[in-house]
Order: structure tokens, then sequence, then C-alpha cells
């Protein structure tokens, strides 16, 4: 069965996302992770080359560096390829965010 979306489904889901972004029910965090399915193959790879180990695993919701309440996030990581292509403000603001949202997507 397809999963369908509406462009103002995700916005309104992008609004909540930028106030809390635990809110959001499963099947709505579902629907963003389906709906930027290009941004998560652009960003896990990297991200994975970018914290301390363990890695992000294939669930972890790495398509949120694309969304603009993550932005100044996103900014500070820049065109960095490596952890060490990062400054340490960045670097420990990254390795937080792969922390805390490691489960974001398992409910």
């Amino acid at each position: 069965m397809a999963l369908t979306v509406t462009a103002d489904e995700v916005a309104g889901l992008v609004r909540l996302l930028a106030f809390d972004p635990w809110s959001l029910t499963h099947a709505e965090r579902r629907l963003l992770r389906h709906a930027h399915g290009a941004d998560q193959q652009q960003w896990l790879p990297r991200l994975t080359q970018l914290v301390e180990p363990p890695p992000p695993g294939a669930n972890f919701p790495a398509f949120l560096l694309a969304m603009p309440p993550f932005a100044d996030l996103k900014d500070g990581i820049g065109k960095a390829r490596a952890v060490t292509d990062l400054d340490t403000a960045t670097a420990d603001r990254l390795q937080r965010f792969v922390d805390r949202y490691r489960d974001w997507l398992a409910g």
C-alpha cells in the first residue's frame, strides 16, 4: 500500500516539529520520513561520518537536518565530511542531536 501525503499535511507537521518534535505521533513522524526520503538518503550516509560511534542506524531520522527547525545545525555542518571538519561546538551539538533523536522514529 502506497503512503500518500499532501504538501499541506507536510507543512503542518513541520510547523509542529518546530514547537516540539516529540509531540508528533509515530504515524506523523513516519509521514515526514516518507515525504523527505531524498533528504534521508542524502544525510544519513554523511551523518554516519560526522559523529562518534555507534553510527546512526538506518532508521535514524537524518532527514530532520533538512527541516527548518534544524537549519542552524545544518548550517554549522556546512560542507563537512568528517567529524574532524567540524568545529568543537558544532560537533558537540550534532552528537547531542544524534543521541536525542536516535529513537525518534521508533515511537
